[in-house]
């Protein structure tokens, strides 16, 4: 009997542990997007597990804020569709893992990040002309 109450004991931290991190998302995230992004959805299709949570890159993998305006967004569906790259620089293929909406619902998060990124240095340059520099 007192083995099993200590074995509960040296359980419980874990198991609490467990279902903290388990935990859902955060009430402020309501994009279904940036959810799938995070790895809300499930931990396997977390683009930020590998891009960063901002997508900068992490882990020796790329920066994915302005993939759309740089590659089109016909050819980054096609990458999350099918996968890219092989050995340490190999991006996964999701078909399958998220369904046709789930993947537009990324890009239109992804897409959000370049117009975002290209407003701030379009600010950034218009300051830089007023200062005369």
């Amino acid at each position: 009997m007192k083995t099993t109450r200590q074995l509960w004991f040296a359980l419980l931290p874990w198991l609490l542990f467990l279902i903290a991190c388990d935990s859902g998302p955060p009430e402020d995230i309501t994009d279904p997007g940036q959810l799938i992004f995070l790895g809300y959805k499930d931990k396997y299709t977390s683009c930020a597990r590998c891009h960063g949570k901002e997508g900068r890159g992490g882990w020796n993998k790329p920066s994915i804020r302005n993939s759309i305006a740089k590659h089109g967004r016909a050819k980054v569906r096609q990458f999350i569709i099918e996968g890219k790259g092989t050995g340490d620089d190999t991006m996964p293929a999701l078909q399958g893992y998220l369904t046709p909406e789930e993947i537009e619902q990324v890009l239109d998060y992804i897409t959000y990040w370049g117009e975002k990124d290209s407003l701030q240095a379009e600010i950034d340059s218009t300051q830089t002309e007023r200062l005369g520099k």
